[in-house]
């Protein structure tokens, strides 16, 4: 039995409308305004159906700091 993905929810950056998505699979869980550093994200762009402004986020994984 597979574990469902919980959806996130976030404003358009212009009128806030509200977006609901889903991550793209069970690695990628993170949603993020900015790429991460390592560059191992993965970029989404949705238009807004209120006011039609683009807005881009970025899944991303829990990376692990060593130091």
């Amino acid at each position: 039995m597979s574990k469902k993905q919980e959806g996130k929810k976030f404003g358009c950056i212009k009128c806030g409308h509200p977006f609901e998505i889903y991550p793209p699979d069970s690695y990628y869980v993170l949603l993020t305004i900015e790429p991460c550093s390592q560059g191992d994200s993965k970029e989404i762009k949705l238009t807004c159906e209120k006011c039609h402004a683009e807005n881009v986020r970025y899944w991303d994984v829990h990376h692990i700091v060593v130091g």
